[in-house]
This record gives structure tokens, C-alpha cells and sequence, in this order.
């Protein structure tokens, strides 16, 4: 008879962040265009632990909304991309300030697990993003407003007048576009 042999599996898992946008879509826009950032990790953690990666925005932040400062993910969902994304949302600055820059920061993850929680900020990816411009180049003008002659010489001249008073004193005005 043979006695029973005990093993010990040794743990050779390293642990770590994978980062992947929804779609691969890099883009908001100012008409309230949205991109989905999925988070899993590399390995399980151990002991039933969760990680906590911060969330910020650098660079034009008013561009986007993220409501996330935070993501968490969950133990039993660690390989689950899907149960973990965070949404960022384009702004509208009505602003012709054409297409703007925003990066997602990824911060210091944090964990019980003590392999998770030795990854630092620059071991999970940081995201640069672009929010596109939604406003259109020119001059709107108010109220009532009739043409009152153009001319032309290589660029376009036209001339509008208001054909009601801006104000109390019954003043019109002329403007040259």
C-alpha cells in the first residue's frame, strides 16, 4: 500500500489591471456622445478581495462627465469586463474650441490582496480620450433682420440691418458680414 501524498499548488498568477474601451471607441462629443471603459483584472484576487482603482479626469475636464471616482471590482467578477465599466459623456462648452483632449487617470489600486495592492498608479493604463466639437463657425444673428445691399471683391461682403430697435432709444443697427 502506497501512504497518500500531500501537494501544495504553488500560486504563479501576477496580478494585474486590463483596460479595454466598449466598441474601441476613443470619442464623446459635445451632443452628449458617450464611450464605456470595461475593467478586468489578470488574476483573481485572493481571500475574496476586491480591488479599487481612483478615477479622474486630466487636461480639459470640463469637457466630459465621469460620475465614477472610483472603479470596484468585485472578487466574483475579477474576469468580467463587462460588470465593470465606467461611462464618460461629452459636454457641450458652447464654445468653438474645437476638438478637445481628455485623459482618464487611473489611480493607486487598492486591495486587502496583497499583490493588488503593491500595484502602483502607473501599472494600470491611463486613457487619452477627445471630446469632438459641435459648434459651427460664424455669426448668428437675433431678432429681425433684413439684407440691405451686398457687394463682392474676392470675399464676400453682405450687409443686414435690424428692422426693429435694439433697445428703448429706437436705435437699429448695420451689420457687415
Amino acid at each position: 500500500e502506497i501512504p497518500p501524498l500531500q501537494f501544495t499548488n504553488q500560486d504563479n498568477d501576477f496580478a494585474g489591471v486590463h483596460i479595454e474601451l466598449i466598441d474601441d471607441d476613443f470619442q464623446t462629443d459635445e451632443d452628449g456622445d458617450w464611450v464605456q471603459v470595461a475593467f478586468s483584472l489578470i488574476s483573481r484576487p485572493a481571500d475574496d478581495a476586491s480591488v479599487i482603482i481612483p478615477l479622474t479626469l486630466q487636461g480639459n475636464e470640463d469637457e466630459m462627465v465621469l460620475l465614477e471616482t472610483e472603479i470596484i471590482i468585485q472578487n466574483t467578477n475579477w474576469d468580467n469586463p463587462l460588470s465593470n465599466i465606467v461611462t464618460l459623456t461629452g459636454v457641450d462648452d458652447l464654445l468653438l474650441d474645437g476638438d478637445q483632449p481628455v485623459r482618464l487617470i487611473t489611480g493607486d489600486p487598492q486591495s486587502v490582496d496583497l499583490i493588488y495592492d503593491a500595484l502602483s498608479a502607473s501599472a494600470v493604463a491611463d486613457i487619452d480620450l477627445v471630446n469632438l466639437d459641435n459648434e459651427i463657425p460664424g455669426i448668428v444673428l437675433g431678432g429681425e433682420v433684413e439684407p440691405i445691399g451686398s457687394t463682392s471683391s474676392g470675399t464676400v461682403t453682405a450687409n443686414y440691418q435690424l428692422t426693429k430697435p435694439l433697445n428703448e432709444t429706437g436705435e437699429t443697427a448695420i451689420v457687415k458680414i
